[in-house]
């Protein structure tokens, strides 16, 4: 069922952009000093926690309150979200920065990520081995997207900082 998912998810995505190229400017998403808030429609441990049809309500409160950095997700099984999210606000925004936050595996998630309008997107090092993560790692910086590499252990964040090209953030 993901993998279908995922082959919906890719096919709409180059079919939107059929010339394979970003919109969208690059931000510089690590750069700059402050908060990175969280857009989502819901958690497996929480469950719906936005019902609207977009997350725009949410978005203009964090901005009001000087936000300017966004970790959006986009998995659509766990989280109910949808890459057309990510895309909608970073049109909108452009000048703000988007983290895609989702289960990417594959070069194709980062070139989708791109031109999507992300800035940055998350890798989890417990679902990915070094070979993985060091192709995705070069894969977004050659796009000039930023990483941020997740650890839920010791030898996990290990595992990250042995890398030869290294993300540019740990959490």
């Amino acid at each position: 069922e993901r993998a279908l998912y995922r082959y919906r998810e890719t096919e709409e995505i180059l079919n939107m952009f059929p010339k394979k190229t970003r919109n969208a400017p690059i931000v510089d998403f690590f750069g700059k000093k402050g908060l990175i808030c969280e857009l989502k429609k819901a958690s497996p441990s929480k469950g719906i926690i936005n019902s609207s049809e977009s997350l725009e309500d949410v978005i203009l409160e964090y901005i009001q309150g000087g936000a300017e950095r966004f970790s959006v997700l986009t998995e659509q099984n766990y989280f109910l979200g949808n890459w057309r999210f990510l895309y909608e606000l970073k049109s909108k925004y452009p000048e703000k920065g988007f983290l895609r936050k989702d289960f990417l595996s594959t070069k194709e998630d980062i070139h989708e990520s791109w031109l999507i309008g992300a800035d940055a997107v998350l890798l989890i090092a417990e679902m990915l081995d070094n070979a993985q993560m060091k192709l995705l790692i070069t894969g977004a910086h050659e796009r000039g997207l930023q990483v941020l590499c997740e650890a839920h252990s010791d030898t996990e964040l290990e595992r990250i900082l042995s890398l030869e090209e290294l993300p540019d953030a740990v959490g």
